[in-house]
Order: structure tokens, then C-alpha cells, then sequence
């Protein structure tokens, strides 16, 4: 399974956000979108999100991912993993998304 990085087209750090991760996340471990990717998510591909909506905000808080999550039915459904702070945030998401490709590639006889 591969991850959904969702950042925010309002945002002038989800903008750059997304400008900074093309060139660093192979598209074998993640699609990075603005949209809200429905489509996506009923494929069954996809197994976690990381919400850059929530960058600024206090932990804890939720952001745009969880929205439209309530009001879709997916089974099972993503792990959400919401990144907050502004200065490390590009950093956090490649943590979180090498960790999630390197877990789902050993578990399914990977390399």
C-alpha cells in the first residue's frame, strides 16, 4: 500500500509543500495532491494520509483529511497522520512516509 500526502492549495506552505515533495518522494511510496483524492482512496491502494492542513496548528488538532474522511465510507480505513510544525515539516513527512513504505514492503515480502 502507498500513502496520500494532502496539502492544502490555500496555503502557502502546502503549496510549497507540494513544489519541495515531487522532487523528493518517489511516486512508488506516495501521491502528493491538493484535491481531495476520492477516487484514490475507494482503489484500496492507498493505506494512509499525512494532513499538512493541520501545519501551524496546535497537536491534536484536526485538519481537512478528517473532513472528508467522515463523510466517506472506506473499509478498512486510512491512518491519518497529521503533521504540525512548520519548521520541520517537510523532514516529518519523509519520516512518516519512508517508515509506512519500508513497514508495508517488509510486510508484504518486499526487499
Amino acid at each position: 500500500m502507498k500513502a496520500i500526502i494532502y496539502c492544502d492549495p490555500e496555503s502557502p506552505i502546502g503549496r510549497a509543500s507540494v513544489q519541495t515533495l515531487e522532487i523528493i518522494v518517489p511516486k512508488e511510496y506516495a501521491m502528493i495532491t491538493t484535491s481531495v483524492p476520492r477516487r484514490e482512496l475507494h482503489s484500496g491502494e492507498y493505506g494512509m494520509i499525512v494532513d499538512t492542513t493541520t501545519i501551524g496548528k496546535k497537536p491534536g488538532e484536526t485538519g481537512t483529511v478528517d473532513s472528508f474522511l467522515r463523510t466517506m465510507t472506506l473499509d478498512p480505513q486510512p491512518e491519518v497522520v497529521r503533521v504540525y510544525n512548520p519548521t520541520t515539516c517537510v523532514l516529518d513527512i519523509l519520516k512518516v512516509v519512508s517508515q509506512y513504505a519500508n513497514k508495508n514492503n517488509t510486510s508484504q515480502g518486499g526487499e
